[in-house]
């Protein structure tokens, strides 16, 4: 069919020249994106194939971390230097493809992490995604190598965050909980083979609030309520046999009465490992007096869930929010907060088999809700305890005197609170952050300087 005949824009074989740049790949051209041609490759790709402004395939320009060259565009602070560690010293990796973000994270085995980023897919004309990025670490070093994407819509940004808890079990398996429209809430299970990650599973649920420990390579510890923040919290277990994951058992904690109250409180509990198999609950109080800081234990076995030593401690009243970091041996430190004061942080020392959390001091700690979830002894490190605030600082507590210091800032989570608060590869922090300006992970190295 004739495109022309005769003139001097029509080919001698009557078709009408290609044009570079019109968005249509045309005869001679190996390929045309219109305006995107001559784009480099998106940062953090070592290599990748664009279309040049001569609508040819060619190999595009990259930038990454480890390239020896500082690319501050996308947050590198450093690069190929002596001590430049822990994602080019930056702001790591910037989710920057989505719009109305859910965040969260999840650390897997020694040497990966998984950033999970939810919201509307620019590229694919307003769909609603999840992007998946896998990193791994190479030494002091985490690298993304490979994104996934899942065609799963998450609840509006500003409701929530879209990713109600995440998790991994053993060294190549984790999952995480997305929050559909409707608030309804689906298991999504991953494992990665050869460094990309393999769907292997989803499991509905119709519960929320939920935090979370691990226990082994098989076994996690899930904490929720069935809708709303007053009714009394459950425990199940999430069981893994091999790739395949069901829930397992129902625990219901002690009553408001074991701790001398008369409801249930409204915030999340924390969860910190005391023992290979033992966990001690958090339990803070209420809005109105008594409300001490209380805990109680929960043993795994084979049965599945048993509990013990209920305690109500010396502490301040009016407790509204706990987090607490354990080393091997189940000792460590407890931040509380109360009613009186999101910004005043209570520091206690916490002794597992002893059963005892002792008032030290106040610190400066500015908190909203966070949710527990991931291996609370991960926040121990080289003789220090680490916390997160809300706020944004990084907070370290000595082992050996007691003392807290700020050890990192620029960390603030408050509009995906639900995220993890502290990860841990190696001696690398990894730390989902959203604050308006910056949405993804920061890495920090949490090594004694």
């Amino acid at each position: 069919m004739e495109e022309c005949d005769g003139g001097d824009e029509c080919n001698a074989d009557c078709t009408l020249p290609s044009v570079c740049g019109d968005g249509v790949s045309e005869q001679a051209e190996g390929c045309d994106d219109g305006e995107e041609n001559g784009r480099p490759c998106r940062y953090g790709l070592e290599e990748c194939q664009v279309c040049n402004a001569q609508c040819q395939l060619v190999a595009g320009s990259t930038s990454f971390c480890g390239d020896n060259i500082v690319d501050q565009a996308n947050g590198e602070q450093c690069d190929g230097t002596p001590d430049c560690v822990a994602g080019c010293a930056g702001p790591g990796f910037v989710a920057d493809q989505f719009r109305h973000y859910h965040i969260s994270a999840v650390t897997v085995g020694p040497s990966h992490a998984v950033l999970l980023a939810g919201g509307v897919d620019n590229r694919e004309d307003d769909v609603p995604a999840i992007e998946l990025v896998l990193f791994r670490r190479d030494e002091n070093t985490l690298r993304p190598i490979s994104t996934t994407v899942l065609n799963e819509p998450l609840i509006a940004h500003g409701h929530d965050n879209g990713f109600a808890l995440a998790g991994a079990l053993g060294d190549s398996h984790f999952f995480f909980v997305a929050v559909r429209p409707g608030w309804e809430r689906v298991f999504r299970f991953f494992k990665i083979v050869d460094d990309r990650l393999v769907d292997v599973g989803r499991l509905d649920f119709d519960s929320g609030f939920l935090g979370g420990h691990p226990i082994d390579d098989d076994r996690y510890l899930i904490h929720y309520r069935r809708r709303n923040s007053g009714e009394p919290i459950e425990y199940r277990l999430l069981l893994r046999e091999g790739d395949r994951f069901r829930l397992w058992n129902i625990l219901e904690r002690p009553g408001p009465a074991r701790f001398g109250q008369n409801r249930e409180p409204s915030s999340s509990p924390g969860i910190v490992r005391i023992g290979p198999t033992t966990f001690k609950e958090l339990r803070t109080g209420y809005l109105r007096a008594p409300a001490f800081l209380g805990s109680w234990n929960m043993n795994v076995s084979v049965g599945g869930l048993r509990t013990s030593d209920v305690r109500v401690h010396d502490t301040a009243h009016l407790t509204k929010h706990a987090w607490g970091v354990t080393n091997e041996a189940g000792v460590g430190y407890v931040i509380y907060t109360t009613y009186n004061s999101d910004r005043i942080g209570h520091l206690a020392r916490l002794n597992g088999p002893e059963h005892t959390i002792e008032d030290v001091r106040q610190i400066e700690f500015v908190t909203s809700d966070m949710v527990t979830q991931g291996e609370s002894r991960d926040a121990y490190f080289e003789g220090g305890y680490f916390f997160r605030s809300t706020g944004g600082q990084l907070i370290r507590v000595d082992e050996g005197t007691g003392d807290s210091t700020t050890v990192a800032e620029g960390l603030p989570h408050s509009w995906c609170s639900r995220a993890p608060s502290f990860l841990r590869s190696g001696p690398i922090g990894v730390f989902p952050v959203c604050d308006g300006t910056f949405i993804g992970l920061r890495f920090v190295d949490l090594r004694a300087p």
